[in-house]
């Protein structure tokens, strides 16, 4: 299974205080975060996580439902401040709604004990 998300080199979304004005727009689409659309609460969202997870985030199911989130202009003005588009491989899906799934990765065991 892949998911398609946008981050930066250091794999983090570009949602964040003070940096979604610089790539915006104005008449954008306006989703509710992941917590509110499935109506639990900030707590039980952050429950969902492992504390083995090496990445952890919020993903769509395709690239259409992506570009449904980012339009082609924010997509651009992303890629100018150094955020690409990515694609998740092999995710664990924590909760999924009509427009986003919350994932995690946990790294697999090694041989011979666990980390």
């Amino acid at each position: 299974m892949i998911l398609y998300r946008i981050e930066d080199k250091h794999g983090r979304g570009p949602f964040r205080p003070g940096l979604s004005e610089q790539w915006r727009d104005a008449s954008g689409h306006s989703f509710a975060p992941p917590w509110v659309e499935a109506g639990i609460t900030p707590a039980q969202f952050q429950g969902l996580f492992s504390s083995h997870a090496v990445k952890r985030g919020v993903a769509c199911r395709s690239r259409d439902q992506l570009y449904q989130w980012f339009s082609r202009a924010e997509r651009r003005r992303l890629n100018r401040l150094g955020f690409r588009e990515v694609e998740v491989k092999e995710p664990r899906i924590l909760l999924e709604t009509a427009t986003q799934v919350v994932f995690e990765i946990i790294p697999p065991f090694r041989a011979g004990g666990c980390r």
